[in-house]
């Protein structure tokens, strides 16, 4: 993209909807200047359209939305009414933020004071409601959930199965009260199988669920000898938030008994031996194609 004879990569998804949404933005100011005849067309223009009503361009927080615009242009529309056809067709009295979306609640009005928001509160907002409740992931918005900072849910579905939408409708309640905290997924699990696997789900048996830290790395799935239940996920959540979900780890079992000086240490114990924080521990990692690597793992150790 060429502005004034300065070029900006497109990093955007190579797809036909997310190009045109970002030639769309780049073609329009930061911020519209919006009039009641141009409303409809403006509010339904993307998936992601802030609107703020103000009975004047100095109006607060006027000057935090234009900074806020100018740091987001990339990334969702702005407008700016200070027409009254436009609030009185918004329904909503001046001033006043409102954010249009093309998916779940298709119109939600800033909660907090607007007069005192600033950059940050304006963009924390948006971008909570920026992420429909139970989207669809695949490699064109996987890095959206990735750059988040939250836990990833994800339902594994075969599309094919007539009950697709059944699972989902019957999740989305769960997904929707957690969403501050948690983001939730459906993904295809015939084409990523093997993600299923690598996020500890044994069986190729759909719908699976699993909660994914992607901070820690750490897998929570939810048995797959029990059918998806939306209470029990429900559940399952409000544990692993509360901290008191116990991860799956890929461990052998944990030896009987533990004779001689030199003990066998295996996945589900690592935390309990390693990190013992009462002595040291010297702990040798191999395979038996390779050389040893030894660590010394000391009480003063400052990680």
């Amino acid at each position: 993209m060429f502005r004034n004879g300065v070029h900006t990569d497109y990093n955007g998804p190579r797809q036909t909807e997310g190009i045109v949404s970002y030639m769309i933005k780049q073609s329009l100011p930061a911020i519209t200047e919006l009039t009641g005849d141009k409303h409809y067309d403006f509010t339904h223009a993307d998936k992601i359209v802030a609107v703020l009503y103000t009975g004047s361009k100095t109006e607060l927080p006027a000057p935090e939305f234009s900074a806020t615009a100018d740091k987001h242009r990339d990334d969702w529309l702005f407008g700016h009414a200070t027409d009254e056809d436009a609030a009185n067709i918004a329904g909503i009295v001046p001033p006043s933020l409102v954010l249009y979306r093309s998916f779940d609640e298709p119109r939600l009005v800033y909660p907090y004071p607007i007069a005192s928001a600033k950059v940050a509160d304006i963009e924390q907002w948006i971008s909570d409601l920026s992420v429909p409740y139970l989207d669809q992931v695949g490699p064109n918005n996987y890095a959206l959930y990735a750059e988040s900072g939250k836990p990833l849910a994800y339902l594994f579905l075969d599309p094919s199965e007539e009950n697709k939408e059944e699972h989902i409708k019957l999740l989305k309640p769960v997904a929707k009260k957690f969403h501050n905290k948690v983001n939730f997924v459906w993904i295809d699990a015939i084409q990523f199988g093997d993600h299923a696997k690598a996020l500890n789900l044994h069986e190729p048996k759909w719908p699976a669920f699993v909660i994914q830290d992607l901070a820690s790395q750490l897998k929570y799935p939810y048995s797959q000898e029990q059918s998806l239940d939306a209470g029990k996920v429900e559940g399952m959540v409000e544990s692993y938030i509360a901290g008191t979900l116990e991860p799956e780890l890929k461990s052998k079992p944990i030896p009987e008994t533990q004779d001689g000086p030199v003990i066998e240490v295996v996945g589900k114990q690592f935390d309990e031996i390693v990190f013992d924080d009462s002595r040291d521990v010297f702990i040798e990692f191999y395979a038996s194609w390779c050389d040893p690597l030894v660590l010394h793992y000391p009480i003063s150790r400052g990680d």
